[in-house]
């Protein structure tokens, strides 16, 4: 009986001993486990619905809007400050492709882009002439790059006061009553090459053409759409966009 006993107290004792050093077990893993979490959550980038909120939600006179994986990017008014009455808006975007929309082009209508790598175009005076003096003022008739019939996604940068000239053909429909132009690469020409007579037009090649993903640098834009048809550019026409490939 005694022995009996002494066998029933020892396995207790052995049960209990695992039970407890279960209990520690699980209650280390679990720290380990909370540690972890927390350490995951610390790493996991800002969700994109965490970015920063726009002034707007489309620029002041043209009525642009920029967007990227159809989500509209986060746009600042930088007017202020600034010496002139022009819009000035900086745009945040992913080193990627984008796309700009715009209130629905008319047929003859057309929206104009000059693309550069600083600011030095931001100064243009209202009342240019686009089909004036000199040949290399901003805009000026028949400099202006057209591209294929609906476009190859190229944003020709501006060299000698040459622009990207987007009509109604090339740009695409979107909703409500929206134009919109998709751009992926950049068409980075060093130096400017013209194909052989009788052509003699601009032609990009595989050296000029940069993809989105590769450009991590600020550009900048002058926007122009020619609202009267007079080709003159007016106060109100034009907007300086800064592109943030941040």
């Amino acid at each position: 009986m005694k022995q009996r006993k002494a066998v029933a107290a020892k396995a207790w004792t052995s049960a209990a001993w695992w039970l407890s050093m279960n209990g520690i077990v699980a209650a280390f893993s679990a720290l380990i486990a909370v540690a972890a979490l927390v350490v995951a959550i610390i790493a996991i980038p800002g969700s994109p619905d965490e970015r920063e909120p726009s002034d707007l939600s489309r620029t002041p006179d043209l009525g642009l809007s920029f967007w990227q994986d159809d989500r509209a990017a986060t746009m600042k008014d930088i007017s202020v400050d600034v010496e002139g009455l022009v819009s000035r808006v900086r745009v945040t975007l992913k080193s990627a492709p984008f796309e700009i929309r715009f209130p629905a082009l008319e047929p003859d209508d057309g929206l104009y882009i000059e693309a550069k790598k600083d600011d030095s175009s931001f100064s243009i005076k209202d009342g240019t002439n686009t089909k004036g003096e000199p040949y290399d003022a901003p805009f000026h008739f028949g400099r202006g790059h057209v591209d294929t019939g609906r476009g190859s996604a190229t944003l020709f940068m501006s060299d000698g006061g040459t622009f990207n000239a987007i009509g109604s053909q090339r740009a695409e429909e979107a909703d409500n009553k929206k134009s919109s132009v998709y751009y992926s690469r950049l068409d980075d020409p060093k130096p400017t090459r013209l194909t052989e007579f009788p052509t003699g037009v601009y032609e990009p090649s595989k050296e000029s053409l940069v993809p989105l993903q590769d450009v991590h640098e600020d550009l900048y834009l002058v926007v122009w759409r020619d609202s009267d048809f007079n080709q003159v550019i007016d106060g109100g026409e034009y907007e300086y966009i800064t592109l943030d490939f941040s």
